[in-house]
């Protein structure tokens, strides 16, 4: 089996209502109501252009990260200030980007009556993942909460970092064991889709 992360990534977007129509859930989309996807050639266009994004704007984030936080400006990783406005400005960037690839596209497309609830797209996601992969999500955010903690323990200098880490990490880590008490509770031909 081949394993494509962005790929992976990119169909967490793409949902379908209790109506059976499609869906396709932009960027920050808790709040925004999704887009109803009309035919097949629409969805597969959306998904091409979302995986580039996902792909482009990985690799572009990690080397501008790596030029600006260790070479550039080192000292930014010490200043809570600072690091935390580097995260809000890639943040902000990566909707920009993902503004300037879609708006053509969706523009064109209708809006779905109602949001899609949290409580579905947790359903959905463990639905669709196997109980390897959300344990997996699990045992690997684990894992960055304790890096965290080791950064805050040691006081390392740029304890910021160990902070947002233990935080976003936290909150991942919550979210999975949610997702993995979902499957768990899941009737067994339903576990298997």
């Amino acid at each position: 089996m081949k394993l494509n992360f962005f790929s992976h990534l990119a169909r967490k977007s793409f949902r379908t209502s209790p109506d059976g129509k499609r869906l396709f859930l932009a960027s920050f989309w808790l709040f925004s109501k999704p887009y109803i996807i009309p035919n097949k050639q629409t969805e597969n266009r959306l998904f091409a252009r979302l995986l580039w994004v996902l792909r482009i704007f990985s690799v572009v984030f990690v080397l501008v990260q790596i030029f600006v936080l260790f070479i550039f400006i080192p000292n930014l990783v010490y200043l809570p200030f600072g690091y935390i406005s580097n995260i809000i400005i890639c943040i902000f960037l990566y909707w920009l980007v993902d503004w300037l690839v879609f708006r053509k596209e969706l523009s064109g497309l209708k809006r779905a009556p109602v949001s899609y609830s949290l409580s579905n797209f947790y359903h959905d996601t463990a639905m669709q993942q196997s109980f390897l992969a959300l344990s997996l999500n699990l045992f690997v955010s684990l894992g960055f909460v304790i890096i965290g903690l080791w950064l805050v323990h040691k006081n390392i200098p740029g304890s910021v970092v160990g902070w947002v880490t233990i935080t976003f990490f936290s909150l991942f880590s919550l979210s999975s064991i949610y997702l993995v008490y979902l499957k768990l509770a899941m009737p067994k031909r339903t576990k298997k889709q």
